[in-house]
């Protein structure tokens, strides 16, 4: 049976901020969780990627990075910036951290922190993108919507190399991040240095954009373990275990989805979540066994720089052809 989402007492306790960055802590039955917004503004150069639509496809979009990203990462602000230009509407980056709270019920609380949030920031239509764990979360906060908010539209879910599209072990888990991040990244930096590949190349300051996501999530381990003191090991471990699970509410969503697939990520391997080759056939594959209640199912294997931080390292390509087919499926309902 699916986890339950929380329904007993849970109470704001402390708020810090309002506005483009604020902090909510709400206390539950089972502990503490903590829920961080920063608002990211299109910049100034936004206004070229307008679409033809008269009006944009939102009005905001929520971004949960992933796991280890914390508030601080340059890595996980660039890709929240850049759907923030292409949709041309605020981007929202969402953290949030469950003290205390084991098992699957941690996913559950953290996400209807993030809900509760949501609800009081008073927006109504909204984008829900998510990257790696974070991904996860934007499944839960999505069906939680559908569920005790449905007045707020949901226009989409992005997913970007998510955890918890297929079921696989921990120990698997924790070896495919490393094997990724100190080995099957580093080498495709390399070959694109040494001119022996194109996996890097066009996309930027390549050597910057594959380094700072590790830099960044080693800051955010060590920042996490400051916080949680003691207690950062058991959480550590719930958490990888979690991420190794496939989430019991994929089923459940009901908005069109886009997922966004690193062709050589092993952490969420789109050949464990739909094993065709066919775009059509993978499609159908997504419908019939994960998404089957979503109008609208499209998957999209990067080759280029395809490893699991891939959406950090091309943030532009990635938030422009996520936003492009969520309107394109939009057109196409209006003919």
């Amino acid at each position: 049976m699916p986890f339950e989402y929380p329904s007993g007492s849970f109470a704001e306790v402390k708020s810090k901020g309002e506005g483009a960055d604020a902090i909510k802590v709400y206390e539950t039955e089972n502990g503490l969780v903590e829920v961080e917004l920063k608002k990211i503004e299109p910049s100034p150069e936004a206004e070229k990627h307008k679409t033809k639509e008269k009006e944009s496809l939102t009005e905001a979009v929520l971004f949960m990075p992933g796991w280890s990203m914390t508030p601080e990462s340059k890595s996980a602000r660039e890709l929240s910036q850049s759907f923030a230009d292409y949709a041309n509407v605020p981007a929202y980056e969402i953290f949030a951290r469950a003290e205390k709270i084991s098992g699957s019920g941690q996913l559950g609380h953290e996400a209807e922190a993030i809900r509760r949030f949501i609800e009081e920031s008073g927006l109504n239509n909204v984008v829900i993108s998510g990257h790696s764990q974070g991904g996860d979360r934007a499944i839960d906060l999505t069906v939680l919507l559908q569920e005790r908010n449905p007045e707020i539209k949901i226009r989409g879910l992005v997913l970007m190399n998510t955890v918890g599209l297929h079921e696989q072990g921990k120990a698997a888990l924790v070896g495919n991040f490393a094997k990724d991040a100190a080995i099957g990244t580093p080498k495709s930096v390399m070959k694109t240095v040494l001119g022996i590949s194109r996996h890097f190349k066009g996309e930027g300051s390549f050597p910057k954009r594959s380094v700072r996501p590790l830099v960044d999530g080693l800051f955010g381990i060590i920042r996490e373990a400051g916080k949680s003191g003691a207690g950062y090991p058991k959480r550590f471990l719930n958490e990888i275990s979690n991420m190794a699970k496939a989430n019991e509410h994929i089923t459940e969503v009901n908005v069109p989805v886009i997922l966004v697939q690193g062709e050589r990520d092993p952490i969420s391997a789109h050949e464990k979540i739909a094993p065709v080759d066919k775009p059509s056939e993978r499609e159908k594959l997504l419908k019939v066994n994960l998404f089957k209640n979503s109008p609208y199912v499209r998957m999209v294997v990067a080759e280029k720089a395809g490893h699991h931080n891939m959406p950090l390292f091309r943030p532009e390509s990635v938030a422009r052809a996520s936003l492009y087919m969520l309107e394109r499926f939009y057109r196409s309902k209006e003919k």
